[in-house]
């Protein structure tokens, strides 16, 4: 600046107006933010599904590592055909330390009634093994390639076994 020249300045009402623009939108980002965290999400259909999946993907990753530590899947009897697994037995299994390696799963309380795995609709897991080593499990309406089926009843919460709306994945 040369010694003669004016300071520019603006008036008092530009300086509150400009104050006051920068004050509303900090006020709206954080009443966005702040909706974002607190507003629950479980409600839609669609983030209960995305939730099933996700826990879907979970369990069937704690049923692969189990598989490869022990050399064949969970379960408890010599069945010669496939069958499906009790919810509880698998996740008491698969849950806690047996010495050798383990827990291969993390479950909330949330998720848990009855020492079940839950899904979003407050129906448990299914878990399906191939007992007979074919890489098939047949059982009820349920046909499906690998060594075990995972599914959830869905938002209808009838057991199709894997069919209509029921979300399943196999490995």
């Amino acid at each position: 600046m040369k010694p003669n020249e004016k300071v520019p300045y603006k008036s008092f009402g530009r300086l509150f107006y400009e104050a006051f623009l920068i004050a509303v939108t900090i006020l709206l980002l954080l009443t966005a933010l702040t909706c974002l965290l607190v507003l629950p999400t479980s409600h839609h259909p669609a983030s209960k599904t995305d939730a099933a999946r996700r826990t879907i993907s979970t369990l069937s990753f704690a049923l692969n590592m189990y598989e490869v530590d022990f050399g064949r899947p969970a379960s408890w009897a010599d069945e010669k055909a496939d069958y499906e697994l009790n919810n509880a037995k698998l996740i008491q299994a698969l849950t806690s330390g047996n010495g050798r390696s383990g827990p291969y799963l993390d479950v909330r309380a949330k998720e848990m009634r009855d020492g079940m795995h839950i899904d979003p609709w407050g129906r448990p897991y299914h878990v399906a093994v191939d007992a007979n080593g074919d890489r098939k499990i047949e059982l009820g309406r349920l046909a499906a390639h690998g060594t075990f089926a995972v599914w959830s009843e869905g938002p209808n919460q009838h057991n199709d076994h894997g069919k209509e709306d029921d979300i399943i994945k196999t490995w």
